[in-house]
Order: C-alpha cells, then sequence, then structure tokens
C-alpha cells in the first residue's frame, strides 16, 4: 500500500519570541527549515491533521499567522536533499 504525501510549505508571522521558537521546535519534527519564518515538509494527511492541531494549540489565534500551502509536487533542485519529512539545502 502507498502512502500519499504532500508537499506543504508553512510559513509563520509570531509576535511572541517564546511562542515562535515553540512553533519553530515543533515544525522541525515533520520538516526543514526553508527560511526564517518558513518550512517545507512531505506530509501525509493524517500529519498534517496532527501538526495544524499542535501548531493551533500553541499560537495565539488573534495575533499570530501560520499559512499551510499545499503544493502539487515537491520542489525539482538538485542541490537539495531530502531531510526528515521535507528538504534540505
Amino acid at each position: 500500500m502507498c502512502i500519499k504525501k504532500i508537499f506543504i510549505v508553512i510559513a509563520y508571522d509570531i509576535s511572541s519570541d517564546k511562542t515562535r521558537n515553540k512553533v519553530m521546535k515543533t515544525l522541525k519534527g515533520y520538516g526543514c527549515r526553508a527560511n526564517l519564518s518558513v518550512f517545507e515538509c512531505l506530509l501525509t494527511d493524517k500529519e498534517l491533521h496532527s501538526l495544524k492541531a499542535t501548531v493551533s494549540g500553541i499560537i495565539n489565534t488573534k495575533t499570530d499567522r501560520v499559512n499551510y500551502c499545499k503544493r502539487r509536487s515537491s520542489p525539482i533542485n538538485r542541490n537539495r536533499t531530502p531531510c526528515r519529512g521535507g528538504f534540505r539545502g
């Protein structure tokens, strides 16, 4: 049985340093950091649901923003290597 993984780009804008660090540490468990506030992940639907629930419990929904952008395919860049859940490069 083939488990379908979706390439997700996650970007966040969080005002509190403490909250931002918690979210960053959470996202590190699911993918790779592409920029200061951007992660790339390869996730199943179940993993994405779990990640969203975890992050929602950390952030202040009135002041913080986390955006999940599904891509049809993972980036094609030979200089990047797969890492846990995403790509590193």
